[in-house]
């Protein structure tokens, strides 16, 4: 437990912050934040890893896993995200039809979900996991 909870924290703040640096990279165009994608990403990985090294697969950390695994997979998808976003936009003001809803934002938003429905999954499964080690279980 002393392990896994600053792992997982860890890892909830290094997505968004990646999802920013994505962002600043692609939308944007910033070199410095292109340059910082790879390490962000090098971080998710060990993240990701360490914590499924960590917390056994069992029905007990079902929850926190898929958690885990949903940020993890939609994280593989943001390139075609952004990508989508991009031509979205483009031929929509192409035809003058832009709905006013940048599509990046969309993503943000959806990621951000995930994100802080994986923080109070996590603090409900480490709150169990507590109370099951005061019981002795």
């Amino acid at each position: 437990m002393n392990q896994v909870r600053p792992l997982y924290a860890q890892y909830l703040a290094a997505v968004p912050k990646y999802m920013y640096l994505y962002n600043k990279a692609m939308v944007d165009g910033d070199k410095l934040a292109k340059e910082s994608l790879d390490d962000k990403m090098d971080e998710i990985k060990r993240l990701y890893y360490e914590l499924n090294l960590y917390i056994p697969n069992n029905d007990s950390n079902k929850s926190i896993l898929v958690d885990i695994k949903l940020l993890w997979g939609e994280l593989s998808y943001i390139g075609d995200y952004y990508d989508y976003g991009i031509r979205r936009n483009y031929f929509a003001a192409k035809i003058n039809r832009y709905n006013g809803t940048s599509y990046d934002t969309e993503v943000d938003k959806y990621i951000s979900k995930l994100i802080n429905k994986a923080s109070m999954d996590g603090n409900e499964y480490f709150k169990n996991e507590w109370e099951k080690i005061k019981k002795g279980q």
